[in-house]
């Protein structure tokens, strides 16, 4: 306890005294040695990922999603190896004639079963879990096409949002008196209009019982990846500098005389102080230089990038990767061996099968 802490302790009243300061919880004391963790009072979570907080996230996620190769491998194989051909449903019924003819007119409607006939049903499985981990989460609207057939309405996070007036509406949705979604607003271009919920689907990896909307899956690897971009574009341009000075001359005072065979100006040096290069060129071939007694012609040798700095890199990716899936199976596989692989691969098979679980369920 700190000398202000015994001085508070010592004066003021039992109530107003902070419960942590003599918790028997070493966490929750306080410690001038650590600096304060942000955020307010434990709460509900959809408190905590407010629409601000939340558009945020999801613009530098998708910035990430388009300018880092670690990210896009990552998104890449939980949508490659989640969804795979694409999931499809399986008749099920007594009537084996039945079940024949149902799961063929499914493969004939899931060829084009998006509203703007672009995207068939493995594609937009594949969209929806690209957009789980770079957007946190998907919606999709149960509609019909301008033939009055049935069709999906992919919409993007961004596209809901700004609620109603309604107390119970948060950030694009609103939720009756129990919590559950009643309707939802999307943002169109020159308007906004409300969906019932009965008519949308809200695809995410749910984490908090208490949250209306999602983080994207990588939002707690944001500020390692933007560091270690900015990071590898500064070393980058370090090597850069370091390699476009190849040798280095070393004279008395540093500087470059007029009549020095390295002159910029191109002039000849006198004769008699040095033997003419060019001369020796025509007949031994290869470049020479002629030196002073003063001088001294040395490679420079660049030291960049160290291994330490490619350990650091490394750490931040690794870190990055953790949540999401093995760093051994998203980016280098080249260190595990044996038992090692087994491990990754198994923890790998069971995070595509938990997206392909949620993939099943939501959608």
């Amino acid at each position: 306890m700190t000398a202000l802490q015994q001085w508070a302790a010592h004066w003021l009243p039992p109530a107003l005294l902070p419960k942590a300061w003599t918790s028997v919880y070493e966490s929750a004391n306080a410690s001038p040695r650590r600096g304060s963790v942000p955020g307010a009072s434990p709460r509900d979570a959809k408190h905590d990922l407010t629409p601000h907080v939340h558009r945020e996230l999801v613009r530098r996620s998708r910035y990430l999603a388009k300018n880092s190769g670690f990210v896009r491998e990552m998104v890449s194989n939980m949508a490659i190896y989640s969804t795979g051909d694409g999931i499809r449903p399986q008749a099920q019924s007594d009537d084996v004639s039945w079940n024949r003819q149902a799961e063929a007119y499914f493969r004939a409607w899931s060829t084009r079963c998006e509203i703007t006939g672009r995207f068939s049903f493995e594609e937009v499985q594949s969209l929806l879990c690209r957009g789980m981990d770079v957007d946190g989460e998907y919606f999709i609207h149960l509609t019909r096409s301008r033939l009055g057939i049935a069709a999906l309405q992919l919409i993007e996070s961004h596209r809901i949002g700004e609620g109603n007036t309604a107390m119970q509406s948060f950030h694009g949705i609103t939720l009756d008196a129990w919590g559950a979604p009643q309707s939802y607003r999307v943002l169109e271009d020159q308007s906004s209009r409300e969906l019932p919920a009965q008519s949308v689907l809200h695809v995410f990896e749910p984490e908090n019982a208490t949250s209306v909307r999602n983080a994207p899956t990588i939002q707690h690897s944001i500020n390692h990846i933007l560091d270690e971009m900015e990071l590898l574009a500064l070393e980058k341009h370090a090597v850069k500098d370091n390699c476009d000075v190849t040798r280095v001359l070393k004279t008395e005072t540093g500087d470059l005389n007029d009549d020095s065979d390295f002159a910029i100006e191109g002039q000849e040096a006198e004769s008699g102080e040095g033997t003419n290069p060019t001369t020796l060129q025509q007949i031994t071939g290869g470049k020479l230089v002629a030196l002073k007694t003063n001088e001294s012609l040395d490679s420079f040798e660049p030291k960049r990038p160290s291994p330490t700095f490619t350990g650091f890199l490394e750490h931040l990716r690794r870190d990055a990767a953790l949540g999401v899936l093995p760093y051994e199976f998203a980016a280098d596989s080249s260190k595990v061996g044996g038992a090692g692989v087994r491990l990754v691969v198994a923890k790998a098979d069971r995070r595509f099968s938990y997206r392909q679980m949620i993939l099943i369920q939501r959608f």
